[in-house]
């Protein structure tokens, strides 16, 4: 038992910890040892005979176990779901170039990881990716670097020395073990949202979408906000950072059979790739209808459906298609920058969010598709229409190329990092030096 009067030996040197605050029933999350309250993060000294209880109770970590960590040498840093070599931008540490930890319990869209292998192939800084797993916490089994849930220490470690400290979604990556929102005073913090909320086929209210409802807290952190889409960029606008989605574009493109790429004109059947991973608000009912409508009227057309699939089994799938209907709800996603990216045209609707498309680029990038018969419409002059066909897959294709690709992608991150830390960036906008 830790008392207020208990004394170090003078013969024992005192030991340096972290605090924590894991322990369950505080609500607070502070370590609390001989009358002073510590911070999540802070550092402190103890008498040695005293770390086992505190430790027992997850309220420190005791510095001289934490382990040592890789950066630029680390094994994992280019995960892929996708054939192909990949190569890191850089193996040893250069001027400016800054370590970054990310994480995140579920990986939204399996958007976390690829964002993890665009920093590290795409740009001098180093990237170390962290996951909580669980059981069934994410159904396309999608690659990681660091299990948070089996090796805490390490976790902690990354933290502690990273620069920048870059959470998807929410702030399990620190908080998770014990180290608040901001590991250590100097570092960056970032706050990436990816989702839209829904009440059943409905949108939520802006008022009620999460990047709203945490404005406060996450102004009173100093964070840096980005966003995985416009959509989520309007909510606050001049708040939150655009940071598009990344897609490997070369390699996906090499996915595509070449008794796919080399079909002779009209495609028979035209297949139509298409993931109901919600299918309230994406329309897939609806398509299943316009598809049969089509192969009423003589249309050689069928559906792909890709469903309850491993990430890499659903690029596969994808690759066989011609073309992708996305979603009707929210526009083009991760699943439609991904069949873009493979030479597809790709459907999707939403005006709100094709009107943020004009006012950003001035057109709108996908074949804007908001309703079924405006589904039917375009899928019927697709399948039959050859000029149609390659003016909407190269429109689309060469966006995602433009704007959603790794280096492009590592680029703007790269500027973003540099306007935060007031010093120019690394990289040009192609993502070279």
């Amino acid at each position: 038992m830790i008392t207020a009067d208990t004394r170090p030996s003078e013969t024992r040197a005192a030991l340096a910890v972290i605090a924590t605050g894991l322990l369950e029933g505080e609500k607070d999350n502070l370590t609390r040892y001989r009358g002073s309250t510590f911070m999540p993060g802070q550092r402190f000294y103890i008498d040695p005979l005293d770390a086992p209880e505190l430790e027992n109770k997850r309220q420190i970590q005791v510095v001289e176990k934490l382990p040592g960590v890789q950066w630029w040498d680390a094994p994992g840093r280019l995960l892929q779901c996708e054939p192909g070599e990949a190569h890191a931008f850089a193996t040893e540490r250069t001027e400016g170039a800054l370590r970054i930890v990310q994480g995140t319990g579920y990986d939204p869209g399996n958007a976390a990881y690829r964002f993890h292998t665009a920093i590290n192939e795409c740009s001098p800084h180093a990237s170390a990716f962290v996951r909580y797993l669980t059981r069934n916490n994410n159904p396309f089994r999608c690659p990681t670097q660091y299990n948070a849930t089996i090796d805490p220490a390490t976790t902690r470690a990354l933290l502690l020395d990273a620069d920048v400290v870059h959470c998807h979604i929410d702030w399990c990556l620190p908080q998770n073990v014990g180290l608040g929102q901001r590991p250590r005073p100097g570092q960056v913090i970032v706050k990436h949202y990816h989702g839209t909320q829904f009440s059943g086929a409905k949108q939520v209210p802006h008022g009620r979408q999460v990047p709203v409802t945490n404005a406060e807290s996450d102004d009173a952190t100093a964070a840096v906000l980005v966003g995985a889409r416009l959509t989520i960029c309007a909510l606050r606008p001049g708040r939150i950072h655009w940071l598009p989605i990344t897609v490997p574009v070369a390699r996906y493109a090499a996915m595509v059979p070449s008794e796919v790429s080399d079909r002779p004109w009209p495609r028979r059947p035209f297949r139509v790739a298409h993931s109901p991973t919600k299918a309230s608000i994406k329309g897939t009912r609806d398509f299943i209808s316009v598809v049969k409508r089509l192969q009423a009227k003589g249309i050689a057309i069928e559906p792909v459906m890709i469903e309850r699939k491993a990430h890499a089994d659903a690029l596969k799938l994808k690759a066989t298609a011609d073309a992708c209907f996305d979603s009707f709800a929210l526009g083009i996603q991760g699943s439609g920058l991904e069949a873009a990216a493979m030479g597809q045209p790709v459907l999707a609707g939403d005006p709100d969010v094709a009107d943020l498309y004009r006012k950003e680029f001035g057109m709108v990038p996908y074949t804007f598709a908001p309703t079924w018969q405006s589904l039917e419409k375009a899928l019927e002059r697709l399948a039959t229409d050859q000029p149609f066909y390659e003016d909407e897959r190269a429109r689309v294709g060469q966006y995602v190329q433009d704007v959603h690709d790794y280096s492009a992608v590592a680029a703007r991150y790269d500027r973003l990092l540099a306007l935060t830390l007031g010093r120019p960036p690394l990289l040009t906008p192609t993502g070279g030096h």
